[in-house]
């Protein structure tokens, strides 16, 4: 009896990593461990106060963890809000969205300087998803920062 229930098992258990090797109906379970292809968007949004007006010119970056810039880098305009960022999936990694002061700059438009934290997010990116990423410039880092 047991003998019957042991190849029963293994049975049932080969019959399982078949079905799952040939990638079921349409491949997807064989595309998941690697990622979704397709494009991915980071939607980076501004939030800023309206206590606080730029008055120097700004750019919103997508970065990978050592840096490099996922696409070039949108100049910050008043009243946008959500600033679209992409590339080809799937990618694993970090991406990094900033809100920086433009380095083209040969002087200061002003003396208030914005300042942003990074906002970070890891993992596997799949093609044909959103990820949100939120910037809010102030005039000064938070005091745990300083």
């Amino acid at each position: 009896m047991r003998l019957i229930a042991a190849v029963g098992l293994a049975l049932m258990i080969f019959g399982m990593n078949s079905a799952f090797a040939k990638g079921g109906d349409n491949n997807t379970l064989r595309l998941k461990p690697n990622g979704t292809p397709g494009t991915i968007r980071y939607a980076v949004e501004v939030i800023l106060s309206d206590e606080v007006s730029p008055c120097n010119i700004y750019w919103v970056t997508m970065s990978d963890f050592n840096n490099n810039l996922i696409a070039a880098p949108q100049v910050y305009i008043p009243g946008k809000k959500i600033y679209n960022f992409y590339e080809q999936g799937p990618k694993f990694g970090v991406r990094i969205a900033r809100f920086v002061m433009s380095p083209n700059l040969d002087g200061k438009v002003c003396n208030e300087v914005l300042y942003a934290l990074p906002s970070v997010w890891g993992g596997l990116f799949e093609g044909g998803e959103s990820y949100p990423f939120q910037l809010v410039p102030m005039h000064r880092l938070p005091k745990f920062i300083e």
